[in-house]
């Protein structure tokens, strides 16, 4: 298998989103109880800072960093 790193774009977040329900859940993954929209998501995490792995078109893990203060 090979596998391809990529900065997440908005065409993303439907698989994002999905990854993101399977790890609300199960409680492992995240700290929220309810998936936001993408408009709320998009504002909340830093633009370089949104990673995809994938094989093919296929999302396998993704990773964004949010800030934790506004100082």
């Amino acid at each position: 298998m090979k596998y391809a790193i990529h900065n997440m774009k908005q065409k993303d977040w439907q698989q994002v989103r999905t990854i993101y329900m399977e790890g609300i859940g199960t409680g492992n993954a995240a700290f929220e109880s309810d998936i936001p929209g993408w408009g709320k998501w998009d504002s909340a995490h830093l633009q370089e800072h949104r990673l995809l792995v994938k094989e093919r078109d296929i999302i396998l893990a993704w990773a964004a960093l949010k800030p934790v203060s506004n100082s």
